[in-house]
């Protein structure tokens, strides 16, 4: 049995998507979410699919000890929630008592304890490793640079600005990778080469942290080239902000009527999950965006890694193909 958290959020509503997208993986999946969900795109994205729908609250464990039953292998997405330390450090120590075979961890890239936000994903890690270590359950930690998805957030502002406005210095640059890549690789770490769910990850991943990235290197110059590539809009301006800005941007995005229309269209008609941007930025989401920035400028950017390739024997999306996929997002309002 597979078992994926977070279903709810972002993240673990991908890559349950992706997941379900494999047919045979549907009826030996469950994913859980909290029992006061709103999200009710749940429901009718999954309500035909062979699996299981646990609401838990994740200060019951005796809820948790069920939802684990007869599981093998735990996808662990940590979510944007403001209680998402406690709640990971929770799953993890009775996913690991519970007989969990192998736990997958969606982390994220420059956790440290300069960036408050980024170091939830530190403490995280820390403890799900000496939770497997003590009970000798295998793991495999993902850290994830910027999600390629993530500048679906930013389409309003681009639209209406007609710019392209970023916390990023000239100098750093950042390597994104595409939510679809995620999914792969997730999809090669727990099923075998005829797509069957395994019952524990291979060897050679056990105890691995694998830093998934774009195939390429990026600065802000090189969003504004990609943006006015794929739209064929000249006029697109690239500018410097303050992370400040971004925070206030992210904050106040919900008030728009145009992201309101856009979030409300999703939950009706649930489009590929590549496409979409899920539901209003949270405060947790925001901080840590914001301190991602100030991560890579205080260390000049992230670099590229071979590790998306090298699990799934695919070459990731670049962000030049992620603008001329979603061109139609960006192009400035008339």
């Amino acid at each position: 049995m597979l078992l994926v958290s977070a279903a709810d959020e972002y993240m673990g509503f991908c890559i349950t998507s992706h997941l379900l997208q494999l047919g045979k993986l549907s009826k030996y999946m469950r994913i859980l979410c909290k029992t006061n969900t709103k999200r009710s795109i749940l429901k009718h994205q999954f309500k035909e699919k062979r699996m299981e729908i646990w609401p838990v609250d994740h200060d019951d464990t005796n809820q948790l000890s069920l939802a684990m039953r007869n599981v093998d292998v735990l996808v662990m997405a940590i979510g944007n929630e403001s209680k998402r330390v406690e709640e990971c450090l929770q799953l993890s120590q009775v996913a690991t008592q519970s007989g969990v075979r192998s736990i997958v961890l969606v982390s994220h890239i420059g956790a440290s304890q300069s960036c408050r936000a980024l170091d939830d994903y530190a403490k995280i890690e820390a403890d799900m490793i000496k939770q497997c270590i003590d009970t000798e359950t295998s793991y495999v930690i993902l850290k994830l640079d910027m999600i390629q998805q993530y500048f679906h957030l930013l389409s309003v502002q681009i639209e209406a600005t007609k710019s392209i406005r970023l916390p990023l210095k000239p100098s750093a640059s950042i390597c994104p990778i595409s939510i679809h890549d995620v999914c792969h690789t997730i999809e090669s770490l727990i099923t075998d080469q005829q797509g069957e769910l395994m019952n524990e990850i291979l060897p050679e991943h056990k105890g691995q942290l694998y830093c998934l990235t774009g195939p390429s290197a990026i600065n802000s110059e090189d969003v504004l080239t990609y943006l006015t590539e794929s739209t064929g809009y000249q006029e697109y301006t690239n500018m410097l902000i303050r992370p400040m800005e971004m925070r206030y941007y992210l904050q106040n995005l919900h008030h728009d009527v145009w992201f309101d229309a856009r979030i409300k269209a999703e939950k009706a008609n649930t489009p590929e999950y590549g496409s979409i941007v899920y539901d209003a930025p949270t405060d947790t989401f925001i901080n840590s965006h914001v301190d991602y920035f100030e991560w890579v400028n205080s260390t000049n950017g992230s670099f590229v890694t071979p590790h998306v390739e090298f699990i799934t024997s695919r070459t990731p999306m670049s962000l030049r193909t992620f603008f001329h996929t979603y061109a139609n997002e960006f192009k400035p309002r008339v």
